[in-house]
């Protein structure tokens, strides 16, 4: 296989972009009143915003809900003009000493009564409450007490990445307490992986059932290699990863796999993102002497993202087990990557398995080099196949799209009787304030 086809592999088309899933629209979802609310600071849907990750996910959430004919009632703290930009810098929090992490908690825990009475003035009455979760911000407490049902959404036990993995929490124990009593109160919990689930439901003894799982989704609009030029920063073939630079995304062992591969493969590379990993990574790949082949590009604006993806001829998603025992994950780059046809290269994880069983890629085992080279390998076998890379993209359109994940919510909401004439708790919340 030569350089120069493996160069034009994303120009071609992979489906129309507007052919997505025939979602069934209740009409009973355009008549809720739905609040949806974030009390971090970092989380914002402004388009230069650093957290990209969190704004893809709150974006396509929102735009899943008015596919679904419903007008969602919005506050994130990191929006409010009251407190500065909507476009907050995220930082590495490793190096703040103990008594700077303990004062911005307090501050935390300070802010979170003031998001409270913000959000009510903002939101009004609601019938339902759909909270993000933030470390000390349970917002949906009150709209709870008022008769709306409470939904908080879990993408980890910030508790123990805080304490643990990002090192950014001193009152870790108070986290905790915070955090768990949350997913107690609230009349559901949404979580993002049935491995979170078994997590949440260790932690605070709720049934099983008030666990529902939604794995992250993605907008097939936006990530459409149709349309999408090709931002290419590296050579061909490149294997490519977007996300947050962190230890736990396993870039450590692709980029000590590169040199074997080079020997056969002259296999690039390019990593999209920041993190608390990004100096160590950097370090690494001059000690194995690919400094020349791995590409960092840093932070880049979020309308950006696509274009780089289109100028991946394969996509990396390296998860590795967490010191909690467990990847917990559902990385939402997996379906970003699958948008765009783009053979995956994926750490053997339930996410990644269902989308490489229905779409195009092959899976390693975490952490392994041999086994990563291999898939690599295999995964370079795809890259012409336009037949398997079409097809996992209309998997995508019609299973992980957004609209489908709020569809699989809303269906649930009424088999809960959380929505419709017979939910006693709304009605009565639509005079509450």
């Amino acid at each position: 296989m030569s350089n120069e086809s493996l160069a034009s592999k994303q120009t071609f088309s992979l489906g129309d972009s507007r052919e997505f899933a025939d979602v069934e629209v209740d009409p009973r979802w355009s008549d809720m009143r739905f609040g949806y609310v974030c009390g971090a600071l970092r989380v914002s849907t402004h388009p230069d915003s650093t957290s990209i990750g969190p704004r893809a996910h709150v974006v396509g959430f929102l735009d899943g809900l008015r596919h679904a004919g419903i007008k969602p009632r919005t506050y994130l703290a990191g929006e409010d003009p009251k407190f500065g930009s909507p476009s907050v810098k995220s930082q590495s929090l490793r190096s703040r000493s103990l008594a700077r992490r303990a004062t911005q908690d307090l501050a935390r825990i300070a802010l979170g009564a003031l998001f409270r009475r913000r959000a009510r003035n903002a939101l009004g009455s609601v019938d339902v409450l759909y909270e993000r979760q933030a470390s000390f911000q349970n917002l949906g407490a009150p709209f709870r007490r008022k008769g709306a049902f409470w939904i908080i959404e879990s993408n980890g036990p910030f508790w123990y990445e805080a304490s643990e993995e990002r090192k950014s929490l001193a009152l870790t124990r108070l986290a905790r307490r915070s955090e768990i009593k949350a997913y107690r109160d609230a009349d559901l919990v949404v979580v993002v992986s049935e491995a979170l689930k078994r997590i949440i439901v260790d932690a605070t003894g709720r049934d099983a059932d008030d666990v529902f799982v939604i794995p992250n989704g993605t907008d097939p609009s936006r990530f459409d290699p149709s349309v999408a030029s090709a931002d290419r920063r590296a050579p061909a073939p490149t294997i490519g990863f977007v996300g947050y630079v962190t230890e736990w995304a396993g870039l450590d062992t692709l980029i000590r796999a590169l040199p074997d591969i080079r020997e056969t493969v002259p296999l690039s590379a390019t990593i999209v993102g920041e993190g608390p990993a990004l100096a160590s990574l950097r370090k690494l790949a001059a000690e194995c002497g690919v400094g020349d082949a791995v590409h960092f590009t840093g932070h880049v604006a979020w309308d950006r993202v696509p274009s780089l993806l289109a100028g991946f001829d394969l996509a990396y998603s390296g998860q590795q087990k967490m010191k909690i025992g467990e990847m917990y994950h559902s990385p939402q780059k997996l379906y970003e990557y699958q948008s765009m046809g783009i053979p995956l290269v994926a750490s053997r994880y339930p996410d990644a398995e269902k989308l490489v069983a229905n779409g195009v890629g092959a899976l390693f085992t975490p952490g392994d080099e041999q086994s990563l080279k291999t898939a690599i390998e295999d995964a370079l076998q795809l890259i012409e196949d336009r037949g398997a890379r079409a097809h996992a993209r209309q998997q995508v359109i019609v299973r992980h799209s957004w609209q489908a994940r709020v569809t699989s919510l809303l269906s649930e909401l009424q088999r809960r009787g959380a929505i419709g004439e017979h939910n006693g708790r709304a009605q009565r919340a639509r005079n509450a304030w």
